[in-house]
């Protein structure tokens, strides 16, 4: 036979295509040519496929061979058709019989020894099998960790060409899930441990900011914490996932995939062991790719991405360029981000809880101004760095004060820990969920505006209607901002136990809103 069919697979984004493999021997000039949009990754293939086979005792036909990977205007990017390429060759050679690769993903790169190495993006390519209807595939074994999320797939471990022959040929039984999947994880990152989070017990003070954490850790609320430098604003912000609700098992396979795509290690856990929440902090110098996503040539996941399900913190948020803050207002609305390139665009999920810190001025002097080297023009054009349609965006606005050494010793009452905290928190968005479940809505801070106006059981009484009306003329706030006070209202409900909106809790939503950042005297 001198035509080989397999089936590989190349990522877009954080998702996976199937991409059929072509082998064609043919007489003539001698040579190898690949054809289909590869880019050089993948043109190089050919070179690494050619070094292994004939390293595992195998043969390279001198023939014009041919490498097809269709759909021909997909972009081909990366390495993960290289062992779909050897699979294909080997059938083309007549050294596998077709059948044996009939209808079977084959993922995997190839050393020039003929090993198999690790991939990015195995899990989304097991989806796309899924997808696809496809119920083999071959992986690498050092990848078998991610086939505990497809456990419906026939997934088959691979070490090497040698290995992959003998199974395509009977040569060698199929290795197994149970076979594989726990030799192939390090100990070290197939433990089910929880992540160890820091303690909100070592902040002291702060209660006003501790308490907007708090809210923003039940109804998913972005928040916003200024002040000068010292205050806690860091300290409180890295603390936040220790106290968020565990991650919903419908919800881990698809960060469970992103960071798949990526170079993170969050993947190698197990279905059922990954309960903790993404938490992604940019430095400042970041490049807009690097936070919304894409890239040259390869559409790779940013920080919103990899933030999904979980937390985003902008550490000296006004630092940050503008171009990439004023980037994050549409996923902060629609909870994705599309990245467009040459031929292609990728939708990547972003449904992130923003978290910002920032300083109240260049020099970061006190709120008083005594130790503000800054003119009144420089302190409101740093305030200025984070645009109005922004700060809009954001359900709680916090100020922290200062304090001082002797802040630390005030109270003999030890600090509330996240453990403590995290109890209450639990309780809130169980009271939270069983609300919302008829409206089919997950939190809060998702509750559709129509729902807080329409005279449900969401909707304000006049009286709270009033108050924030009042209060919106005065900040100059939008509808939407006035609808996100609400839903911070209703969060600071369930925290309180009431079944009904209390003008208490509208009052404090409203006093969560910082008006002076807003511009508001």
């Amino acid at each position: 036979m001198t035509l080989g069919r397999a089936l590989g697979a190349v990522v877009v984004g954080i998702e996976a295509v199937v991409v059929e493999v072509e082998v064609d021997l043919a007489d003539g000039v001698v040579g190898t040519a690949v054809v289909g949009l590869a880019d050089r990754g993948v043109a190089e293939a050919k070179d690494r496929v050619r070094a292994a086979l004939v390293n595992s005792g195998q043969r390279w036909p001198a023939k014009r061979v041919t490498i097809g990977l269709s759909p021909a205007w997909l972009p081909k990017v990366g390495v993960v058709p290289d062992l779909a390429i050897a699979a294909a060759m080997l059938v083309a050679d007549g050294v596998v019989p077709a059948a044996a690769v009939d209808e079977v993903l084959v993922l995997g790169e190839l050393g020039l020894d003929g090993s198999v190495r690790d991939v990015r993006g195995v899990l989304p390519a097991l989806i796309a099998a899924e997808r696809a209807g496809l119920k083999r595939v071959v992986i690498p074994t050092s990848a078998m960790h991610e086939a505990c999320w497809s456990p419906a797939m026939e997934v088959m471990g691979i070490t090497s060409v040698r290995h992959l022959i003998a199974v395509l040929t009977g040569a060698q039984d199929r290795p197994s899930h149970e076979s594989v999947s726990a030799a192939a994880v390090p100990s070290t990152q197939a433990s089910d441990a929880p992540m160890v989070h820091k303690d909100l017990a070592e902040v002291c003070g702060q209660q006003q900011a501790r308490r907007a954490l708090e809210v923003a850790a039940v109804g998913g609320h972005h928040l916003l914490l200024h002040g000068p430098p010292g205050g806690g604003k860091t300290m409180l912000a890295e603390r936040l996932p220790g106290i968020l609700p565990s991650l919903p098992a419908e919800h881990q396979r698809e960060v469970a995939a992103i960071a798949s795509v990526g170079e993170m290690a969050t993947h190698r856990f197990g279905p059922g062991a990954m309960t903790w929440r993404p938490f992604e902090a940019p430095h400042h110098s970041a490049s807009l790719a690097a936070v919304v996503g894409g890239g040259s040539g390869r559409i790779a996941p940013g920080a919103v991405t990899r933030a999904h399900r979980g937390v985003l913190f902008l550490d000296e948020a006004p630092e940050f360029s503008r171009n990439v803050l004023d980037a994050l207002r549409e996923p902060l609305e629609s909870g994705e981000v599309a990245v467009s390139r040459s031929g292609i665009t990728a939708r990547l999920p972003a449904a992130f809880q923003l978290v910002m810190a920032a300083n109240p001025c260049p020099c970061g002097g006190g709120d008083d101004g005594k130790s503000c080297r800054c003119t009144p023009t420089q302190r409101r054009r740093y305030a200025q760095r984070l645009s109005g349609p922004l700060l809009d965006r954001l359900d709680l606005i916090v100020r922290t004060d200062g304090g001082s050494y002797s802040t630390l010793w005030a109270s003999e009452d030890p600090p509330e820990s996240s453990a403590q905290v995290a109890a209450r928190v639990a309780e809130a968005v169980e009271r939270m969920q069983y609300r919302l479940a008829p409206l089919s809505i997950a939190t809060n801070a998702t509750i559709p505006g129509r729902a807080l106006r329409s005279g449900g059981a969401l909707a304000p009484t006049r009286s709270q209607v009033g108050h924030l009306w009042q209060q919106s003329r005065q900040i100059g706030d939008s509808a939407r901002a006035t609808d996100k006070t609400l839903r911070v209202a209703w969060t600071i409900a369930d925290l309180s136990g009431h079944a009904t909106l209390t003008d208490e809790c509208v009052a404090e939503a409203v006093s969560l809103r910082d008006r002076a950042l807003l511009g508001a005297p």
